[in-house]
């Protein structure tokens, strides 16, 4: 089993998708869309898609920081975690969604 989410930070990203399905966060991304960013009063989070290398595994790394707390805490699901790396594509194919303007 590949590196998972811990079970606090997995229910969190739940309800991020959640409020970015309802378009209650904005976000902004890297050209290349392979980082997305958001920021409110309570926090600031960057979640970043990793293509696997022979080197270094594929996966999502998550950067968070809490308004309250200027500390950045950094956690990782490897591809082999495939529960939380499609929770984690999820927020990506959520905030693509709210982007695009689709004609109807």
């Amino acid at each position: 089993m590949g590196l998972m989410l811990p079970p606090k930070v997995r229910d969190f990203m739940e309800k991020v998708v959640s409020k970015t399905d309802a378009g209650e966060l904005t976000w902004t991304s890297t050209y290349d869309r392979d980082a997305i960013t958001t920021r409110t009063d309570q926090f600031e989070m960057t979640v970043r898609h990793r293509r696997a290398t022979a080197q270094v595994p594929g996966g999502y790394l998550v950067f968070y920081r809490s308004s309250m707390d200027p500390e950045e805490f950094r956690f990782f699901a490897s591809y082999e975690a495939e529960q939380d790396c499609a929770l984690l594509q999820q927020v990506f194919d959520g905030v693509q969604a709210c982007s695009a303007h689709f004609p109807f």
